[in-house]
């Protein structure tokens, strides 16, 4: 009887550089080339150099705040588990009369 290979197991996750939290609450993008997905977040705040100056109203710029490139795979399996915490926590659609 052949030998079934064994289920990889999930690794552990480690965080040994401290990754800071990054809030991003401007445009964003999302970029496929062949098998790589590239993901643009952005936070949108005032020019520095109208506020410096005190040109009113400022100009506002998006700033990229992280880039983070990915197989398709990876944006397919991000994607699904979006939708999973999507659809968990939408309210029924059931009428209660």
């Amino acid at each position: 009887m052949p030998r079934q290979p064994k289920p990889q197991a999930q690794p552990s996750v480690i965080d040994p550089d401290n990754i800071p939290e990054t809030f991003a609450i401007g445009p964003l993008n999302i970029q496929v080339t062949g098998p790589v997905a590239i993901l643009t977040f952005t936070h949108a705040r005032n020019d520095i150099h109208d506020l410096m100056t005190g040109k009113q109203p400022p100009a506002m710029k998006a700033i990229v705040r992280a880039r983070i490139v990915m197989p398709t795979e990876t944006l397919r399996a991000l994607r699904d588990m979006i939708n999973q915490m999507i659809s968990a926590s939408a309210p029924s659609s059931v009428t209660m009369h």
